[in-house]
Protein backbone atom coordinates (compact mmCIF):
# COMPACT_ATOMS: atom_id res chain seq x y z
CA UNK A 1 0.00 0.00 0.00
CA UNK A 2 1.19 3.39 -0.52
CA UNK A 3 1.54 5.79 2.13
CA UNK A 4 0.30 8.96 1.58
CA UNK A 5 3.26 10.78 3.15
CA UNK A 6 7.02 10.06 2.48
CA UNK A 7 8.69 8.78 5.79
CA UNK A 8 11.90 9.07 4.42
CA UNK A 9 11.87 13.04 4.20
CA UNK A 10 12.77 13.38 7.84
CA UNK A 11 16.02 11.49 7.05
CA UNK A 12 17.08 14.63 4.67
CA UNK A 13 19.63 17.00 5.79
CA UNK A 14 18.91 19.58 8.38
CA UNK A 15 18.61 22.84 5.56
CA UNK A 16 17.02 21.74 2.25
CA UNK A 17 17.91 23.89 -0.55
CA UNK A 18 14.86 23.20 -3.58
CA UNK A 19 15.93 24.84 -7.19
CA UNK A 20 14.22 23.91 -9.87
CA UNK A 21 13.61 25.95 -13.59
CA UNK A 22 10.46 27.54 -14.41
CA UNK A 23 7.81 24.92 -14.71
CA UNK A 24 9.37 22.38 -13.05
CA UNK A 25 7.17 22.48 -9.90
CA UNK A 26 9.92 23.42 -7.44
CA UNK A 27 7.59 25.76 -5.04
CA UNK A 28 4.81 23.04 -5.28
CA UNK A 29 7.37 20.34 -4.09
CA UNK A 30 8.57 23.36 -1.33
CA UNK A 31 5.14 23.60 -0.17
CA UNK A 32 4.28 19.74 0.23
CA UNK A 33 7.37 19.00 1.80
CA UNK A 34 7.35 21.29 4.67
CA UNK A 35 3.17 20.22 5.09
CA UNK A 36 4.40 16.34 5.32
CA UNK A 37 7.51 17.46 7.70
CA UNK A 38 5.28 18.77 10.17
CA UNK A 39 2.61 15.94 9.64
CA UNK A 40 5.54 13.51 10.65
CA UNK A 41 5.55 15.76 13.81
CA UNK A 42 8.71 17.43 13.24
CA UNK A 43 9.18 20.52 15.18
CA UNK A 44 10.60 24.26 14.01
CA UNK A 45 10.02 23.86 10.81
CA UNK A 46 10.97 27.33 8.50
CA UNK A 47 10.34 28.01 4.51
CA UNK A 48 12.31 30.57 3.17
CA UNK A 49 10.43 31.92 -0.26
CA UNK A 50 13.15 33.35 -2.54
CA UNK A 51 12.04 32.96 -5.36
CA UNK A 52 12.28 36.65 -7.20
CA UNK A 53 12.11 35.20 -10.52
CA UNK A 54 7.97 33.77 -10.49
CA UNK A 55 5.23 36.61 -9.98
CA UNK A 56 2.66 34.33 -9.44
CA UNK A 57 3.37 30.87 -7.76
CA UNK A 58 4.94 31.96 -4.36
CA UNK A 59 5.07 30.37 -1.16
CA UNK A 60 3.98 33.68 0.37
CA UNK A 61 0.60 33.33 -1.08
CA UNK A 62 0.05 30.57 1.06
CA UNK A 63 0.89 32.16 4.11
CA UNK A 64 -2.50 31.59 5.84
CA UNK A 65 -2.06 27.70 5.72
CA UNK A 66 1.75 27.76 6.69
CA UNK A 67 0.38 29.88 9.92
CA UNK A 68 -2.28 26.82 10.52
CA UNK A 69 0.93 24.03 10.66
CA UNK A 70 3.24 26.18 12.61
CA UNK A 71 5.16 26.83 10.26
CA UNK A 72 7.24 30.47 9.46
CA UNK A 73 7.72 31.45 6.06
CA UNK A 74 10.50 33.83 5.94
CA UNK A 75 11.96 35.35 3.06
CA UNK A 76 11.23 39.09 2.38
CA UNK A 77 11.55 42.21 4.49
CA UNK A 78 8.29 43.86 2.64
CA UNK A 79 4.96 41.70 3.06
CA UNK A 80 2.89 42.44 0.59
CA UNK A 81 2.78 39.53 -1.33
CA UNK A 82 3.05 41.03 -5.27
CA UNK A 83 6.17 42.10 -4.60
CA UNK A 84 9.61 41.10 -5.34
CA UNK A 85 12.33 40.62 -2.88
CA UNK A 86 14.16 44.10 -2.51
CA UNK A 87 15.99 42.16 0.37
CA UNK A 88 16.13 38.94 2.05
CA UNK A 89 15.39 38.60 5.49
CA UNK A 90 18.25 38.62 7.98
CA UNK A 91 15.72 35.46 9.33
CA UNK A 92 16.74 33.37 6.98
CA UNK A 93 20.09 33.50 7.88
CA UNK A 94 19.06 32.58 11.81
CA UNK A 95 17.52 29.44 9.97
CA UNK A 96 20.38 28.10 8.33
CA UNK A 97 22.80 28.83 11.39
CA UNK A 98 20.11 27.66 14.48
CA UNK A 99 20.85 23.89 14.77
CA UNK A 100 17.49 23.47 16.12
CA UNK A 101 15.48 24.86 12.86
CA UNK A 102 14.54 22.38 10.03
CA UNK A 103 14.82 24.85 7.00
CA UNK A 104 13.38 24.93 3.75
CA UNK A 105 14.71 27.02 1.02
CA UNK A 106 12.42 27.95 -1.89
CA UNK A 107 15.70 29.15 -4.37
CA UNK A 108 14.81 31.35 -7.77
CA UNK A 109 14.05 29.42 -10.61
CA UNK A 110 17.30 30.29 -12.48
CA UNK A 111 20.83 31.30 -12.14
CA UNK A 112 19.86 35.22 -11.77
CA UNK A 113 17.16 34.12 -9.42
CA UNK A 114 19.45 31.99 -6.72
CA UNK A 115 21.26 35.02 -6.47
CA UNK A 116 19.17 35.83 -3.68
CA UNK A 117 20.81 33.28 -1.94
CA UNK A 118 24.31 33.65 -2.86
CA UNK A 119 24.83 36.28 -0.10
CA UNK A 120 24.85 33.37 1.92
CA UNK A 121 26.92 30.72 0.68
CA UNK A 122 29.88 31.61 2.56
CA UNK A 123 27.36 30.37 6.32
CA UNK A 124 26.30 27.41 4.64
CA UNK A 125 27.40 23.91 6.50
CA UNK A 126 27.47 21.58 3.93
CA UNK A 127 27.34 18.98 5.71
CA UNK A 128 24.11 19.69 7.07
CA UNK A 129 22.92 20.87 3.78
CA UNK A 130 21.02 19.03 0.66
CA UNK A 131 20.33 20.80 -2.66
CA UNK A 132 17.43 19.15 -4.51
CA UNK A 133 17.12 20.11 -8.00
CA UNK A 134 12.87 19.56 -9.40
CA UNK A 135 13.48 18.14 -13.20
CA UNK A 136 10.55 18.24 -15.29
CA UNK A 137 11.93 17.02 -18.47
CA UNK A 138 8.35 18.20 -20.44
CA UNK A 139 10.14 21.76 -19.89
CA UNK A 140 11.93 23.03 -22.88
CA UNK A 141 14.70 23.80 -20.79
CA UNK A 142 15.43 20.82 -19.28
CA UNK A 143 14.06 18.18 -21.83
CA UNK A 144 17.13 15.85 -21.53
CA UNK A 145 20.67 14.92 -20.02
CA UNK A 146 22.81 17.63 -21.17
CA UNK A 147 20.33 20.44 -20.52
CA UNK A 148 19.69 19.29 -16.97
CA UNK A 149 23.09 18.88 -15.89
CA UNK A 150 23.82 22.34 -17.62
CA UNK A 151 21.55 23.72 -15.31
CA UNK A 152 22.13 21.88 -12.52
CA UNK A 153 25.96 23.21 -12.32
CA UNK A 154 24.67 26.59 -13.15
CA UNK A 155 23.29 26.89 -9.81
CA UNK A 156 25.52 24.94 -7.92
CA UNK A 157 28.31 27.79 -9.37
CA UNK A 158 26.16 30.48 -7.80
CA UNK A 159 25.69 29.58 -4.35
CA UNK A 160 28.92 27.02 -4.22
CA UNK A 161 26.61 24.15 -3.06
CA UNK A 162 26.91 20.49 -4.80
CA UNK A 163 23.53 19.06 -5.45
CA UNK A 164 22.73 16.04 -4.03
CA UNK A 165 19.60 14.62 -5.10
CA UNK A 166 17.35 15.09 -7.69
CA UNK A 167 13.60 15.37 -7.37
CA UNK A 168 11.86 13.77 -10.71
CA UNK A 169 8.70 16.07 -11.35
CA UNK A 170 7.87 15.49 -15.19
CA UNK A 171 4.47 16.36 -15.40
CA UNK A 172 2.40 17.96 -18.02
CA UNK A 173 -0.51 19.16 -15.37
CA UNK A 174 -4.13 17.68 -15.86
CA UNK A 175 -2.66 16.16 -19.06
CA UNK A 176 0.00 14.11 -17.15
CA UNK A 177 0.45 10.12 -17.91
CA UNK A 178 2.12 7.22 -16.29
CA UNK A 179 4.74 7.58 -19.26
CA UNK A 180 5.31 11.06 -18.24
CA UNK A 181 6.27 9.80 -15.32
CA UNK A 182 8.38 6.75 -15.73
CA UNK A 183 10.25 8.78 -18.54
CA UNK A 184 11.01 11.53 -16.62
CA UNK A 185 12.52 8.94 -13.71
CA UNK A 186 14.22 7.57 -15.78
CA UNK A 187 16.30 10.23 -17.46
CA UNK A 188 16.30 11.63 -14.18
CA UNK A 189 18.15 8.34 -13.42
CA UNK A 190 20.49 8.73 -16.13
CA UNK A 191 21.69 12.33 -15.07
CA UNK A 192 21.74 10.83 -10.99
CA UNK A 193 24.69 8.18 -12.54
CA UNK A 194 26.87 10.88 -14.39
CA UNK A 195 26.67 13.03 -11.47
CA UNK A 196 26.83 10.59 -8.76
CA UNK A 197 23.73 11.37 -6.44
CA UNK A 198 20.22 9.60 -6.50
CA UNK A 199 17.01 10.31 -7.56
CA UNK A 200 15.15 10.82 -4.35
CA UNK A 201 11.55 11.13 -4.52
CA UNK A 202 9.62 11.24 -7.53
CA UNK A 203 6.44 13.51 -7.58
CA UNK A 204 3.01 12.62 -8.45
CA UNK A 205 -0.33 14.56 -7.40
CA UNK A 206 -3.64 12.66 -6.18
CA UNK A 207 -5.02 11.71 -9.35
CA UNK A 208 -1.89 9.90 -10.83
CA UNK A 209 -2.27 7.12 -7.48
CA UNK A 210 -4.88 5.69 -9.78
CA UNK A 211 -2.01 4.56 -11.97
CA UNK A 212 0.73 3.45 -8.94
CA UNK A 213 0.86 0.17 -9.79
CA UNK A 214 1.89 1.05 -13.67
CA UNK A 215 4.24 3.53 -11.88
CA UNK A 216 6.13 1.25 -8.89
CA UNK A 217 6.56 -1.65 -11.89
CA UNK A 218 9.00 0.84 -13.08
CA UNK A 219 9.88 3.27 -9.78
CA UNK A 220 10.89 2.05 -6.00
CA UNK A 221 7.29 2.97 -4.05
CA UNK A 222 9.75 4.34 -1.29
CA UNK A 223 10.69 7.03 -3.82
CA UNK A 224 7.64 8.32 -4.39
CA UNK A 225 6.08 11.41 -3.09
CA UNK A 226 2.32 12.80 -3.14
CA UNK A 227 1.49 16.70 -4.23
CA UNK A 228 -1.54 17.37 -1.88
CA UNK A 229 -1.79 20.76 -2.59
CA UNK A 230 -0.85 23.26 -5.69
CA UNK A 231 0.26 26.51 -6.23
CA UNK A 232 -1.56 27.06 -9.37
CA UNK A 233 -4.99 25.80 -7.95
CA UNK A 234 -6.17 29.47 -7.02
CA UNK A 235 -4.63 31.25 -9.84
CA UNK A 236 -5.93 29.07 -12.24
CA UNK A 237 -9.21 29.62 -11.25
Amino acid sequence: MLKKINENIIDDKRVRIIAGHYGSGKTTFALNYALQLSELGTKNISVSDLDVVNPYFRLREHRSLFDTKNIRLLGSLIKETASDLPAVSSDVLTSIYDKTVNAIIDLGGDETGSRAFATFKEHIDKNETDLFIVVNTNREATQNIDDIIFYMESIERTIEVKTTAIISNSHLMNYTTASDVINGFNISEQVAKIKNIDTRYVLIDQPMTSYIDEISNHIDKEKIFILDYSVREDYLR
